[in-house]
């Protein structure tokens, strides 16, 4: 087996040296879903690592997701490093860029699209338990100022992953991935 190699060997390999398996996984299939899926668009709101955009483009394209729209300062494929995390996803999701995150979600919501912000707002509602309409929109926030108040107040509501620790909220990596699949399998 390849990974006894890579845990045996004793050496240390670059992500660029291990290979990746392809066709591996538990696939779902299920049209409705399918089309469900295809129907939500991401918005990043100036995040800044590149690393948490690649993650968000692997999670995406896991999903199958429509469209990601990277605004403002939010890196894009082009980045150097952004291949690191986003292992190959960035050729399989759409996705564009746009200036201001204000006009891609006053455009979205002129298409019928729902505008859910993922925030640790007080107001907000847990994705645990939240059925969304589709189709909708998911902003994801800076990771240090979270959304724009500006662009929370298009949105028409807040999501939050209930916490019970000490820390208000997750890597925003992490924190899409946990909505987006609870979003998409509830």
């Amino acid at each position: 087996m390849i990974s006894d190699y890579f845990t045996r060997s004793g050496r240390s390999f670059k992500d660029t040296q291990i290979p990746v398996l392809k066709g591996d996984g538990l696939r779902q299939t299920d049209p409705a879903r399918l089309e469900r899926s295809a129907g939500i668009k991401v918005v990043l709101d100036n995040l800044r690592s590149v690393f948490n955009v690649g993650s968000i483009f692997r999670t995406s394209e896991c999903l199958a997701l429509g469209e990601l729209v990277l605004c403002g300062t939010t890196p894009t494929p082009e980045h150097p490093n952004m291949s690191k995390t986003a292992m190959g996803t960035c050729e399989r999701v759409s996705w564009r860029h746009t200036e201001r995150t204000v006009d891609a979600i006053l455009e979205l919501k002129e298409k019928g699209y729902r505008i859910y912000a993922l925030e640790t707002a007080e107001a907000a509602v847990s994705v645990m338990t939240f059925k969304p309409d589709h189709p909708f929109a998911l902003v994801l926030g800076n990771e240090s100022l979270g959304i724009s108040p500006t662009v929370l107040s298009l949105c028409d509501m807040c999501l939050a992953l209930p916490v019970m620790g000490w820390k208000n909220s997750l890597n925003v990596g992490v924190a899409f991935a946990i909505a987006s699949y609870q979003l998409v399998f509830a």
